[in-house]
This record gives C-alpha cells, structure tokens and sequence, in this order.
C-alpha cells in the first residue's frame, strides 16, 4: 500500500511536488435531485458528487467500478444516475448503489439527456448518431446519423434534441421523435454543451474561447451570457435560478461563472501526466488531452489543447532535443514530432502509423531519435524524418529510453521487469532485472533513474551495472495498491486505443529530476542531497 506523500531515501531529497488534481479531466455536469453537482470524468473513470456551496467532492463512482470512462451523466424522475460510457460504448445505470447496463455497442456514447424518463445518447464519431435507449429489453431507436461528432446535448423548449458539434463549430437539433438534422447555429468556437435554462433559451459552452452563449431557438439570435477567459470548457449546467457551472475536460477544474468572474469549485491540476521534457523554456509535460508547462520558478500552467490546429493528438512522450531549444512527441497513433520547445502546434514530422504502442521517445547528441516500439518489441531509431531504422528488437514491451553520456541508450522492459543498456550495434546487456513495470527511465551523470511503477517508487543504477538502489519511494504513479492504473479502449475514429499509462521522468539542467505522477496529477521534484 502506498500514499500520497513520497519519501527520498538516502543520497536524495525531495524539493517540491505540485498541487494534486481534484478529477482526471472533468467531463459531464448535471444537477442530482438532491441539488448537488454531479460531475464525470472520462479519463479518470469516475463519477463525483460536488457541493456547490462548500466544493466538497464525494466520490460516488470510483475508479474501479463497473463505470468506466464516464463522459456524461443525467437522472430521470426516480433519481436513477443514466451514464455514457464513451471508451466502453454503452449506457449504464446507478440506482441505490447498483449498476446495471441498459445499452451497449454504442461506439463513442457521450452525450446524455433524459426527457420526461426518455433517455437520449450520441456518438461522439466523425459520422455519428443520435439514439433513444430504453431500460428495458427493447432496441435502440435511431433518430439521426451522418452528424459530425455530436456531443453534449439537451431538450429545447421546441421538443426538439439540441447538440453541439465542437469540430464543425455548430449546434444542430432533430425532433425527440427523430426526422432531419437542421443546422441552428454556425461558426462557434468549439461547442461542447447544451443545456435549456430557466430562460427558456439554449445554453451551450464554447470550449475554444471559454465563453457561454444562449440561442433563442425561435428567432436564432444568439447572444453572448458568460466570458470565462479559459478554454478547455467540457460541458455546463444551470440552477432555476440561473446560476450557471462549468467543467473543464482540460484540467478537471470545476466553476461557477457569473458576470463578475469565475468562482473555483474544484482547483485545476493535470489530467494524466505521462512523459515530461526538461527544456529551454521549462518542463514541458504531454498530459493526453493537452500540454502543461512547469517553469523551474515552479509555477505550472496550461499551454495547449487537443483541439488547437497544430496539435499533436493524443499526446504520450515528450523529451529534450537539440540541447534544450526542441522537443520531440509521440501520440497514441504512432507519430513522432519535433517542436521548438514549447511550442506544441509547430511541429516537423519525423515519423507517422509507427503504432498504437509508441510509448517513449529520446534524443541523441548527433540530433537522431529513438522510440520505443512496445508492441513490436523494438527500439527505432529515427536518423531523419521518414527515416526509420531498427536498433534493437526482440524485447517483450520496451517502454522508456533515454541517452547518457557518450549517446549511451538504456531501455526499460516493463513485461520482461528489466532495464537494459542497448549498443550502438544493438547489443543488449541488462543493468538491473526482477523489476515490477518499470516505464520511465533517465539519466543523470552516470547513474541511471527509473520509475519502477508497480512499485511505486524511483530506483537508482549506475549507467555500467551495479547494486540498484531506492530514490524515493510512495510515489504518485500507478494505483494506492501498487499496480498500473487501468488502459482505456479509446473512442474510435477520434482517439483510437488502447491508451496505456506511462510514468515519465528527466532530469533537468541543474540536476533536479522531475517525475510524472499519473494517479494524482502531480510532478514530483528530486534533487541529490548536499
């Protein structure tokens, strides 16, 4: 059993850690009949209970149930919870502590209404569809397809399905009874949410510009209600009285906003960090969905979204290049980018369709580019754009990679429990072996640092083989029981899967080491004792 609260052993002390996250990503919003904020979180596979006047958070479906990737969520007239399950296609129902699947095969479930007991759900997929589902044993009924990605969705004062459409920049509604799709709005900057207020106008959050409008639904009229200032906006919803919250699928930030701000209800924090690079400009940290920035004041800030023009994906790996003035990416597809560092929408494609397995990715002193191939078993190196050769294979599932002094490679097999130093001929010779998951792996001055994930900790090896040692221990990565926290299916078409986790590390310039926690949204820092 592990904690919250690393511990440095000997040789080694910790000199900082960021705010822990409140959610992985808050997602669906949705008031309860007991007038609390119901709010899920697709990449943290929980529903949570939020207080909106003290901003207590209950967990009422943990990560582990048999919710998993809960998008969006609603409660019918009984106070039955209705949840779209977007990465395990389908719709489950909590009531009274009890699950139950009304509805599978629905790739993509993500919006989510209920109208006089009707329950309604979307496709979030390029050419998706509007269904009604049912708690009983009859089929699915379909009431529009051929719409591009409709996500969160409600009723309108007409009776007709409003949804937004983020990537076409529309809102679109249909009859509840289904029939033609009719364009109401256009040309808004990522929509992600509708919801009818107490005004009896169409609310709907723009997550490219954090703003909150309202569309009259007879007239079109649109009319700008709230201006937050932050984008990354998930989905909303509102009191009778008007009083109107916001989710952030960004960083699981929770608000209320009114016209003289935002007040926090759930504090920002990083979604999943998996791999972070020590640059120029600061730590720059690949967090899925976006890009975190951790300035070596230690100030962390939010940078760059999935939904950018530019943007790298889903983005997994991040690592120093060019002496700090670059950084290289993978994504869950298997591309690989270099960037300016920082600078994540400027990108030079080095490699594309390597694999849904790319994991880790480091540089040579010469300027080449090695990845971790974990399905194939293999370590790439990338000697120019396009050009892909194979240094070293027959591995079980390589994880990380990093480069020493001299361009000396090491590779840590988290099947195989190994960290290897691999030769510029491919030669493979293992430093350390009987680890539990070892992923990220660094190196500072000629020891080598790895995050042994399924032990929770940070384990020293000299870069020449020797007795492996702990540097800290009871770190946030993997799960409070020791393991790796669960892979999630994807949605298709959009963020294909399997999306695995993976516990970053590196070392910066003035030899502080900076590691990713994925459990609860952290980076920890770590220096060598004086």
């Amino acid at each position: 059993m592990t904690s919250d609260q690393p511990t440095a052993h000997t040789g080694w002390r910790l000199v900082d850690q960021t705010q822990p996250r409140s959610l992985a990503g808050a997602n669906g919003l949705r008031f309860g009949p007991d007038g609390a904020l119901y709010c899920a979180s697709a990449f943290g596979s929980e529903v949570a209970r939020i207080d909106i006047d003290t901003g207590e958070l209950m967990v009422v479906s943990p990560r582990g149930s048999a919710i998993v990737s809960p998008d969006d969520l609603d409660f019918d007239s009984e106070g039955r919870l209705y949840v779209a399950e977007c990465m395990n296609a389908r719709v489950t129902e909590l009531a009274d502590g009890a699950y139950r699947v009304i509805e599978d095969g629905v790739e993509g479930a993500n919006g989510i209404t209920v109208f006089e007991d009707r329950i309604f759900v979307t496709e979030f997929l390029p050419s998706g569809s509007i269904y009604e589902v049912f708690r009983d044993d009859r089929p699915r009924v379909l009431l529009a397809d051929g719409i591009a990605g409709p996500n969160g969705m409600c009723v309108g004062p007409d009776r007709h399905l409003y949804s937004a459409l983020p990537f076409a920049g529309q809102v679109v509604r249909v009859s509840i009874d289904g029939g033609p799709v009719e364009v109401v709005v256009d040309g808004l900057a990522a929509p992600c949410s509708c919801r009818t207020g107490p005004d009896g106008l169409v609310h709907v959050g723009l997550g490219g510009s954090g703003d909150v409008v309202a569309i009259d639904t007879a007239t079109r009229d649109v009319v700008t209600v709230h201006r937050t200032g932050r984008p990354g906006m998930d989905n909303l919803d509102l009191l009778p009285d008007g009083r109107t919250f916001v989710s952030y699928y960004i960083d699981g930030s929770v608000h209320e906003v009114d016209g003289t701000g935002l007040r926090q209800l759930l504090a920002p924090g990083l979604m999943a960090p998996y791999g972070l690079a020590a640059t120029d400009v600061g730590v720059c940290i690949a967090d899925g969905l976006g890009a975190a920035l951790l300035s070596y004041d230690g100030t962390l800030a939010r940078t760059d979204k999935i939904t950018d023009p530019g943007f790298p994906g889903y983005a997994r790996a991040v690592a120093s290049a060019d002496g700090g003035a670059a950084m290289l990416v993978t994504n869950n597809l298997g591309t690989v980018t270099k960037h300016p560092a920082g600078a994540w929408t400027q990108a030079e494609v080095w490699a594309e369709g390597l694999g849904d397995t790319v994991l880790d990715v480091a540089s040579t002193s010469d300027g080449r580019v090695l990845v971790t191939d974990g399905g194939g078993g293999r370590v790439l190196c990338l000697t120019a754009p396009g050009a892909v050769e194979v240094l070293a294979a027959g591995l079980q599932r390589p994880a990380g990679v990093a480069v020493g002094p001299d361009d000396a490679v090491v590779v840590t097999d988290e099947v195989a429990g190994t960290l290897e130093r691999i030769g510029a001929d491919g030669t493979r010779a293992v430093l350390a072996s009987g680890l539990r998951s070892p992923q990220g792996v660094t190196v500072v001055d000629e020891l080598v640092l790895v995050c042994e994930v399924g032990s929770a900790r940070v384990i020293a090896v000299p870069l020449d083989g020797g007795d492996l040692v702990p540097v800290a221990t009871d770190l946030p990565f993997g799960t409070a029981e020791g393991g790796t926290r669960e892979v999630l299916n994807g949605l298709p078409q959009m963020i294909p899967g399997p999306i695995p986790p993976f516990a970053g590390i590196d070392a910066g310039p003035d030899g502080r080491v900076y590691v990713a926690g994925d459990r609860t949204g952290t980076v920890v820092v770590l220096t060598r004792a004086e």
